[in-house]
């Protein structure tokens, strides 16, 4: 970093100074302690005792502050200070997860979940197997932590830390009577088709890439981790159901919608519970990732790896974040097609394909423009196929599967079909972009 000024010979002068290990020791000791002490009150608690939910917070928020004081001085690039910079890191991520966790399950019944026996059966037992391996690893990277600052503090290492004092239990939650003058109007009720759709296409998306069934072999799932479900495809599908859940608070919580329609609610319920579960996986795939690569250091790599089992790491991330996010967003699927039905103008109409055209790449792909711009499902039907219209590869493999049909019908909104009626008396664009009739423009043909 360069202040611009310079000294006599003309070279600008640097406002980076190299600090050296032995000063840096006393700053360490001190901003550490918060930290240590969780990790003596792990210690003391026993080994099979979960760390409450207010501990986990706790130390999620200590050892991010901790984390950042670290990296304000460069330590990972040091070979002293990376390995515990590492763990420090690990311990908020496990922190973040496990709180997560805790939330999860103490709202567990306040999810409206549609037939929640079926779910439960199998979430329940694999929640519990989820959370002893969370806390465990957690349990196993304090105990780490608190090594390694030994080490590397020696005599400087804190002789007084106090044992962290369980916070207080909080207190019974109050609320206002919910009084509030509802109205409904005409976006309410378009806004439940516009989420239902994107419900559903978020559930096709994750159809492609899951069989929503459990992995037993630990090689597949290092390879699925890193090759299909990685952090960055773990941000992108979570940033898209998070997006889903604050729209549906912005434009369908405590409104006459809502408190007319109690299926709303079991919509709203499924969404937070996958939300939920895919933040625990992408914490707990980044950090798998950060350990599986070669970028890392061979010396943070064994420390690091060695505090926490792979194995349990993969069946947590896979065969409980994934699968039952995957099962729940299925378990919610009749309760949203019914939102979908009972909220935009059902029709099906059959149309025949014009003569001289065929369904090939382009015409389909203006079929599953027509969809996604208006946003709400259509399902096409070409001899005995059924399949998602909005889909380009679906279609044409329909299309390939029945090559003697002649028409086709499109079930769904009345918007997107009467369109989709449009589309095919001007030939499905086949003569030209002149032919398309001007409602359909947003074709950009």
């Amino acid at each position: 970093m360069v202040d611009g000024s310079s000294k006599p010979g003309g070279s600008p002068t640097s406002l980076e100074r190299v600090f050296s290990e032995a000063d840096f020791l006393p700053l360490l000791a001190e901003r550490i302690r918060p930290v240590l002490e969780v990790c003596d009150h792990a210690a003391a608690s026993g080994g099979d005792a979960p760390l409450s939910s207010a501990i986990v917070s706790t130390l999620e928020d200590r050892a991010r502050q901790l984390e950042t004081f670290l990296d304000d001085f460069d330590a990972r690039s040091n070979r002293t200070f990376a390995p515990l910079t590492e763990v420090v890191a690990s311990v908020q991520v496990f922190a973040s997860t496990a709180y997560t966790l805790h939330h999860l399950l103490a709202r567990l019944p306040s999810y409206a979940l549609h037939e929640p026996a079926a779910f439960l059966d199998a979430f329940l037992p694999a929640s519990k197997r989820a959370t002893g391996f969370v806390q465990g690893a957690l349990r196993s990277l304090l105990a780490g932590l608190a090594l390694e600052a030994k080490r590397i503090l020696g005599s400087a290492y804190p002789k007084d830390v106090d044992r962290l004092v369980e916070p207080p239990l909080k207190p019974a939650r109050f609320r206002l009577p919910r009084n509030l003058d509802l109205s409904t109007s005409l976006s309410d009720r378009d806004k439940v088709a516009e989420l239902a759709a994107q419900y559903l296409g978020h559930l096709r998306a994750l159809d492609g890439l899951s069989t929503c069934s459990p992995f037993v072999d630990v090689e597949a799932m290092r390879r699925y981790v890193l090759d299909v479900s990685d952090e960055e495809q773990c941000r992108y599908f979570g940033a898209r159901i998070h997006n889903l859940q604050s729209m549906y608070d912005t434009f369908l919580k405590a409104t006459a919608v809502e408190a007319s329609d109690g299926d709303l609610k079991v919509f709203r319920g499924h969404v937070s519970l996958t939300l939920h579960l895919i933040e625990c996986m992408t914490g707990l795939v980044r950090f798998y990732e950060k350990h599986e690569n070669d970028i890392r250091n061979e010396q943070t790599k064994a420390l690091v790896s060695g505090l926490v089992e792979k194995p349990g790491l993969l069946d947590a991330i896979l065969n409980f974040c994934l699968l039952h996010a995957h099962r729940c967003l299925r378990a919610g699927k009749p309760v949203v097609e019914g939102l979908i039905a009972r909220y935009t103008s059902q029709s099906r109409v059959v149309v025949a394909i014009p003569d001289g055209v065929t369904l090939h790449a382009r015409p389909v792909a203006l079929i599953a423009k027509v969809v996604a711009h208006h946003g709400t499902p259509v399902d096409m039907e070409i001899g005995a196929t059924k399949v998602y219209a909005g889909s380009m590869l679906r279609v044409l493999m329909a299309v390939g599967s029945n090559p003697t049909a002649r028409s086709v019908a499109f079930v769904g909104d009345r918007a997107p079909v009467d369109d989709l009626i449009a589309l095919f008396a001007a030939r499905l664009g086949e003569d030209g972009a002149g032919s398309l009739p001007r409602t359909l423009s947003y074709l950009g043909v």
